[in-house]
């Protein structure tokens, strides 16, 4: 089976968090929203304005293969504004 491997980036530590893998964007999207209200509360959740969500490439759960693309690919900006995980 083939995931998309996503990252957030962290405008204000200027670097991406750790890649984590969903099947679709709108599933990396709802796993960021159950995320985002768990204690203690996520930076991103915190400073959604500081993260932007990006796709990196795939990874084949069959061969182990990882492919990235030239380059990541913004999905969300400010994903839980306003949401009140997000105040």
């Amino acid at each position: 089976m083939i995931f998309k491997v996503f990252s957030m980036f962290d405008s204000g530590a200027n670097a991406y968090l750790p890649p984590f893998y969903a099947m679709t964007a709108d599933l990396a999207k709802r796993n960021l929203s159950r995320a985002a209200q768990l204690e203690p509360v996520p930076d991103f959740a915190l400073f959604p304005d500081h993260f932007v969500l990006f796709e990196l490439g795939t990874w084949d759960g069959e061969t182990g293969v990882l492919s990235s693309f030239v380059a990541p690919v913004p999905v969300l900006r400010d994903y839980c504004a306003g949401t009140p995980a997000g105040k």
